[in-house]
């Protein structure tokens, strides 16, 4: 100490007391204190030129919770401020080699305190600590310890710490260190991807709320090559349908809707979700198959410290809020997505024998008077509610703990869209409109009234070397939407001026309720067992729905046209009325174990594993449908009108056996090579529709063999080849016999025999991690898929949409991908542009596929035959996408936040036809959303303003004009375009079919965590 000038550093308090008492003792001056109270403060720094030992204490303590009383001129004590009791914040992690596998067992302690801990099943820790500055050290045994400097832990926060361990020596800057609110960060999710041994992309939960979106189909767009169509379809990778999977917390989901096999995203509300994991490719223990992308969807686990979090917002629509919402009647309890009993079905459909309609007598009708009324109600902002608890509870001070989160999320929404146009279903147009509004157009309105309630409850207990959770997800949507089209009829008499006017109307309640429990054990150090067993359930019920005669499923228009002739009548008989049912249970359970063992400089790891599902599904159709009486003795033009009662019923199971063995090698810390394979086979159990037993063939085994190689040629940098064979086999949906009525297409689904795909996939990727948050990857897929299924539209009748599932020969798709994610601070060194982050992402797609088409071949006798020709076309699968790509930045401060986000994908084949010109495709579309979020410091309330569609894109589905191909010798056209024709949306040109805007949504929102 110098003696004019006396400067202290900023260093630890207990450090600072014990050199002033030093000091203080040589001028016989006297400093007292416990240490306890001082642990985990920090003093600051200053200098002075005083040589007063009370001036150096009293600036020592200034801004901290201490103080001191001075006893006499020669002695002090240091004491806490009476307001002040003590603090604490948390330190959590997780500790992995190199390839970021866990250390079970590590040991994290204080440097200047006697307390510590030692990692979990899972390699995660959490200390609670006095705030302060914190020396800490990690040891395990084979690696070499580390000391990290200056880790900061802040009252009421968790810092985070997340550190890879290595087999060499290494240095200590290469550790990073990150800090989190208690959620998963977006360093951390990029981090898992990382680590992991498969090709993936990993949306945290902090990126999710960051983002515009309120529903989990919104969320996911975030990833790159991640897109949905109209019909909720996800696209992964420029694939959509029934290519791509759907986990719940490692749970392979079931399909709620008979029609088209895709998971609904709005079941689950996206408050409930901790991050969404996009597979590219797979490893012997996922127990599913897929052509473009497995999405993981993970919910909120064990918490790093005790919390409350309450969520508030409401959403406004440019189309909908204020304005009139139509609809028909509505339940006691729609508003938290209950049924009161007013929609129940008929008891006379119980008497019902399957399979045999019965004619009601006379003209008489299930139905009173009022029963399809349509009414106004006006449209408010769209309420979006959520609280989440979360508690933690140390056990022991080895590392043993116990907690839960527990989530509750209600909202409702109303929206409307406009349809500009449709032609489909049975709808026509005598002049193809071509996109110009000024035209007579069959246009509407679809009429949106949402509610969705859902919940979460996990729990987990860490004691020892084993860890068990368990984990619970529920939901309950009611979806009320009401479609309305004005049209004229192309084949009668004054069509133009004498309007017809259509509707129908689903009541739909979905459920899905998951009980999954797991456990990890691990025997010693190289022994691992993990087991877990779950219950899905997912239900679908539409109750009392209703549909006008233009909406009827696969029967003649007869009807339609006498009512348009007798107008009076519509009043009576406005519509036919139907209640579905369509209920999945799934029942898992696997077991596997994990030994370690090295070979040389090998270390290696062989897992055997065995997973099992049964799935029971159960399908309920019951309609009352208005027919019409064409004998001309009737005299009463009512008497004409009669009406029908039908009920079919299908209910059918699938065990399905997955045995699996894999094995990984670590060559140092330069290679990772993960490889085996998966024996799959399923055994049908009975099937039956209307309760006769039909049979569905013999059960195959199916062998999934794959192989992931992960190369790191220098830091933070990996090289990725993978290889794969997969299975797709028909889902239990696919087995439904009868006729099922698709609301989004307008026409009727009808389920065939098919056979299951196979798929050859190889991946290559090259990433290169910049920091903790930034990323630029690049990489090849190529699949090809034996047998792919696919759903063609057929024309039935005269102008009736058919949806047939079938199997096309063969296919092949290749592409390519690329991501980047980088800060600003390259453009120069200052702290705005640190705060910048610019995001990018492409996804380029090709394919062939190899299969039948019709051709029709004109007779002299007038008449028509239809002929199956193969053909090798060059065009997508159905559901997929030639390009997609998004850009955005986004700016990170202490309190504000805000990002912009671009989005464009590509035209779509969204609707496979039976030839190249009725193949039905989705014009390129353009997004854009922008959100802004700031925390106000002295509440920690965050306010978040976010709004998406800002473009207002209307959404147009089109088809070729079928004069730009090549005919052939019937003047049919063929698969070939006209030189300098494209499958591109022509304007003015190509036939519109369906053409529909959404609005513009807006939403603000209030947060707060305690």
């Amino acid at each position: 100490m110098s003696a004019q000038t006396i400067s202290f550093q900023q260093e630890p308090m207990l450090l600072r007391m014990e050199k002033i008492a030093g000091a203080g003792k040589e001028k016989g001056q006297f400093v007292t204190y416990e240490s306890r109270f001082l642990e985990g403060i920090t003093a600051p720094a200053f200098t002075t030129r005083s040589m007063d030992v009370e001036e150096w204490i009293r600036r020592s303590v200034e801004d901290t919770p201490l103080t001191y009383r001075k006893v006499n001129d020669n002695r002090f004590v240091i004491v806490r401020r009476k307001d002040e009791t003590p603090s604490a914040g948390y330190l959590a992690g997780k500790i992995t080699d190199a390839f970021g596998v866990a250390l079970p067992g590590a040991t994290v302690k204080m440097k200047t305190l006697q307390r510590g801990t030692i990692t979990g099943m899972n390699g995660d820790y959490l200390l609670a600590l006095p705030p302060g500055n914190y020396i800490v050290q990690v040891s395990f045994m084979g690696y070499d310890p580390v000391e990290i400097q200056h880790t900061q832990i802040e009252e009421s926060r968790t810092s985070r710490l997340d550190i890879a361990l290595k087999e060499a020596d290494i240095r200590l800057d290469e550790v990073v260190v990150t800090y989190t609110q208690p959620e998963s960060s977006m360093a951390g999710a990029l981090r898992a991807q990382r680590n992991t041994s498969y090709i993936s992309s990993i949306l945290g939960s902090q990126q999710i709320n960051r983002s515009a979106g309120t529903t989990l189909q919104e969320a996911m767009t975030l990833l790159p090559g991640v897109s949905f169509d109209e019909n909720r379809s996800q696209i992964i990778r420029g694939t959509g349908g029934r290519w791509n999977e759907v986990l719940l917390d490692g749970i392979p989901l079931p399909n709620y809707d008979s029609s088209y096999k895709i998971f609904s995203f709005d079941l689950i509300p996206v408050t409930l979700v901790d991050n969404i994991r996009l597979l590219k490719s797979s490893t012997p223990d996922i127990s599913v198959g897929f052509a473009g992308g497995v999405t993981e969807i993970v919910t909120k686990d064990i918490p790093e410290q005790n919390y409350l979090q309450v969520n508030v917002g409401y959403q406004f629509n440019t189309l909908s809020t204020f304005k009139t919402l139509r609809g028909r009647r509505r339940g006691n309890y729609d508003l938290i997505g209950l049924d009161d009993g007013s929609r129940k079905m008929p008891g006379s459909f119980l008497s019902l024998t399957p399979g045999v309609p019965e004619k009601l007598p006379g003209n008489s009708t299930l139905f009173l008077d009022g029963h399809f009324a349509i009414s106004d109600r006006k449209s408010y902002p769209s309420p979006q509610y959520n609280i989440t608890i979360g508690r933690t509870y140390t056990l022991r001070e080895k590392g043993d703990r116990f907690g839960f989160v527990l989530s509750f999320s209600y909202q409702n929404s109303f929206r409307q869209s406009v349809i500009n146009h449709t032609q489909r279903g049975r709808w026509d147009y005598p002049n193809q409109y071509m996109g110009n509004l000024n035209n007579e157009r069959n246009e509407g309105h679809t009429h949106y009234y949402n509610t969705v309630v859902g919940g979460v409850l996990n729990a987990g207990w860490q004691f020892g070397k084993n860890r068990i959770s368990l984990r619970n997800l529920f939901t309950r949507s009611l979806d009320n939407d009401l479609t309305e089209v004005t049209a004229h009829l192309t084949d009668i008499p004054e069509g133009e001026i004498n309007f017809n006017h259509q509707f129908f109307n689903y009541p739909t309640f979905s459920d899905l309720y998951q009980n999954k429990q797991e456990g990890q054990h691990a025997i010693n150090e190289e022994v691992l067992l993990q087991w877990d067993a779950s219950h899905t359930f997912v239900q679908r019920e539409s109750k009392d729905a209703a549909f006008s005669e233009m909406y009827k499923p696969l029967k003649d228009d007869s009807l339609l046209y006498f009512l348009h002739q007798h107008p009076a009548l519509r009043a009576l008989f406005p519509a036919s009325s139907g209640w579905y049912m369509n209920r999945e249970r799934n029942f898992h359970a696997g077991l596997s174990a994990s030994f370690s063992f090295q070979l040389d400089n090998t270390r290696n790891k062989a897992t055997f594993g065995y997973q099992a599902h049964y799935k029971n599904l159960r399908f309920a159709s019951n309609e009352a449908l208005y027919s019409y009486d064409s004998r001309s003795e009737l005299a009463d033009p009512a008497s004409h009108i009669y009406q029908t009662l039908e009920r079919n019923i299908f209910s059918g199971s699938i065990t399905q056996y997955l045995p699996f063995i894999m094995f990984e090698h670590r060559w140092k810390e330069k290679i990772r090579f993960v490889w085996g394979v998966r024996g799959d086979y399923e055994h049908y159990g009975t099937m039956k529709t209307n309760e006769e037993a039909v049979s569905v063939g013999k059960g195959k085994w199916y062998a999934a063999p794959s192989a992931n190689i992960v190369y790191i040629p220098e830091k933070n940098m990996n090289v990725r080849l993978s290889a794969q064979r997969s299975v797709i086999r028909p889902k239990l949906a696919d087995y439904i016999p009868y006729p099922v009525y698709d609301t989004y297409l307008l026409g009727t689904s009808i389920n065939r025999t098919v056979y299951p795909s196979t798929i050859q996939a190889v991946d290559f990727s090259v990433e290169k991690y910049i920091g903790s948050q930034d990323i630029i990857s690049a990489g090849l897929f190529y699949r090809y898929i034996d047998r792919p299924i696919e759903r063609t539209t057929y024309q039935y009748r005269s102008g009736e949409r058919m949806y047939v599932l079938q199997n096309s020969d063969e296919a092949y798709s290749y592409g390519f991908e690329a991501e980047i994610r980088k800060y600003l601070d390259f453009v120069g060194d200052s702290d705005f542009l640190r705060k910048w982050q610019l995001s990018a992402g492409v996804v380029l797609t090709r394919s062939s596929v190899k299969g039948k088409r019709t051709i029709v071949i004109p007779q002299e006798d007038d008449e028509e035959m239809f002929m199956e020709t193969e053909s090798t076309q060059k065009r997508p699968l159905s559901g997929q996408t030639p390009y997609q790509w998004k850009a955005g930045i986004s700016y990170t401060g202490k309190d504000l936040h805000t990002n912009m986000l671009f989005n464009r994908s590509g035209r779509q084949l969204f609707l496979l036809g039976e030839n190249a010109y009725q193949h039905e495709y989705r014009a390129p579309s353009n997004s854009l959303e922008v959100n802004i979020s700031y925390r106000f410091p002295k509440s920690d309330i965050r306010l978040k303003v976010s709004s998406s569609n800002l473009l207002n894109t209307t959404q147009i589905f089109y088809r070729n004009n079928q004069d730009d191909y090549v005919r052939d010798q019937y003047n049919v056209p063929t698969e070939k375009l006209l030189p300098g024709k494209t499958e591109n949306y022509d304007k003015m040109h190509d036939p519109v079919i369906h053409e529909v805007k959404n609005g513009r949504t807006f939403m603000i929102s209030l947060s707060r965590t305690f």
